[in-house]
């Protein structure tokens, strides 16, 4: 019975180890978090080591742990579009300046499988660039159901 016991425990602790990290490789907790983190507005890798950058995703229950490094400066863009989708959502499509080309490049090389995106402190969009239904480009699909806070979106990222 006692091999038993420590068989279970085992296996408890490996199920344990394989949740804290998704199949996509993103990090992940179950500890208590907020749901807002003290980042500017922009694309965040989720391979943060610090619970200080911990955050749960806005209308998920997924907590993330964002590196605080943002990937992109607000003069890195060239263009961002506001799209309305079929849904009546809507999405931000990013154009990435020449110069600054070299960025994507690095995330696309990167081992994360999802980089992130913060406004107004919160999480509210992931882009998946590893795997099946990776996007090629800086695309945030239905972020918002309201044009306006698109714009402001829009807005936020280009100051």
């Amino acid at each position: 019975m006692k091999a038993f016991s420590l068989s279970f425990s085992s296996v408890l602790i490996a199920l344990m180890l394989f949740s804290a990290c998704d199949q996509s490789g993103v990090n992940r907790t179950n500890i208590s978090v907020d749901d807002q983190v003290d980042l500017d507005d922009g694309f965040y890798y989720l391979n943060g080591e610090s619970m200080d950058y911990a955050v749960i995703r806005k209308g998920h229950n997924e907590t993330y742990i964002l590196n605080p490094e943002p990937i992109f400066e607000s003069e890195d863009y060239e263009t961002i579009i506001v799209l309305e989708e079929e849904n009546g959502k809507f999405s931000l499509d990013f154009n990435i300046d020449e110069l600054n080309s070299s960025k994507w490049a690095d995330v696309l090389r990167s081992s994360v499988h999802y980089i992130g995106f913060v406004h107004n402190k919160e999480l509210r969009g992931l882009i998946k660039i590893k795997g099946e239904n990776a996007r090629d480009r800086v695309f945030l699909k239905c972020i918002s159901p309201e044009k306006a806070e698109a714009e402001e979106m829009l807005r936020s990222l280009m100051n």
